[in-house]
């Protein structure tokens, strides 16, 4: 399992926020979309903050897929961009946020894809 995406909340703790900027393979998530394949890294950008006993982590996970197009079946590579909010308590070991991002993966791929709006197929 890929550790890039877990952070220890000691630095959260002591200093009131972390600030998250990890990247890691796309083969970290291998079923994470249904049907498309996930291309080069999968980042993670956000703020760990304090919050009374809870660290708080809002960010965003980005990154690029494949999908054939619903039409032609032609190849179609996107950028793709999810939000992430994610609580948990502070005193309760590192924040793994792989699942949340798996997960915005899963929730952000789209339904139909078209290689362009005007595709007869």
């Amino acid at each position: 399992m890929s550790s890039e995406f877990i952070f220890p909340l000691k630095d959260v703790k002591e200093n009131g926020q972390m600030a998250v900027n990890a990247k890691t393979a796309p083969e970290t998530f291998p079923d994470a979309l249904s049907e498309g394949t996930l291309v080069g890294p999968v980042a993670l950008d956000g703020l760990i903050l304090a919050v009374d006993d809870e660290a708080a982590f809002t960010g965003t996970a980005k990154g690029k897929w494949t999908f054939e197009c619903t039409r032609c079946l032609k190849a179609v590579e996107q950028g793709w961009s999810a939000a992430i909010e994610v609580m948990v308590p502070i005193d309760g070991g590192p924040m793994d946020l792989t699942d949340e991002v798996r997960q915005s993966i899963a929730l952000a791929q789209p339904m139909k894809v078209l290689c362009e709006p005007g595709c007869k197929g």
